[in-house]
């Protein structure tokens, strides 16, 4: 520190850049700051990605269940709206089905003579209506080794219960039930 006298004013003059105070118009951040924040950033990374991850697999698996889900309803409704016989099966077709068949999708097809197979596509009757699929590599579904049908009261030809597993240690498998009132619900497993 140097001081200067000769002026009607005294001043000190700081020589040591690191003194520790700032002056006015110096902003930033030190080393040390930089470092600690850096350190809690990582922790939180480590942390936060596992939870984050966990978090994305569960919701990938109530989507796909939840298409499950929606592609049921949507066939009831279908039902009795036009009031013709209404199937739900695997995309493969409706007539050899194992419980794994699921696994590669499904579709939804009018049935309006009563074959157990989906009928000629027609103008007014396209099919198949709809279809769908999990959507994810790492989940398995398994069905009914049968197909699911809806009369034109709602009703289906009896109970029906798919699973939804996941490869991914930590997801709960998700249920999707068809009851022969045709009532069509979920749960975790």
């Amino acid at each position: 520190m140097v001081h200067c006298w000769g002026s009607k004013m005294s001043r000190t003059i700081n020589l040591h850049p690191f003194a520790g105070r700032r002056t006015i118009g110096e902003s930033g951040f030190t080393l040390i700051e930089l470092m600690v924040a850096n350190a809690i950033l990582v922790i939180l990374v480590f942390v936060a990605v596992p939870a984050m991850s966990a978090f994305i697999n569960e919701n990938r698996q109530t989507a796909s269940i939840n298409l499950l889900l929606n592609s049921m309803n949507f066939a009831r409704t279908e039902a009795i709206k036009r009031s013709v016989r209404i199937l739900v099966c695997p995309s493969t077709g409706c007539g050899s089905i194992s419980a794994s068949s699921w696994q590669n999708g499904w579709q939804i097809c009018y049935d309006a003579n009563g074959d157990n197979a989906c009928d000629t596509t027609t103008t007014s009757n396209p099919n198949p209506i709809r279809t769908g699929k999990v959507k994810y590599g790492s989940q398995i579904l398994v069905g009914p080794a049968a197909l699911v049908s809806f009369n034109p009261m709602g009703a289906s030809n009896g109970m029906a219960t798919f699973e939804l597993t996941n490869n991914v240690s930590g997801v709960k498998k998700r249920v999707c039930t068809v009851i022969p009132a045709g009532v069509v619900q979920t749960s975790k497993g």
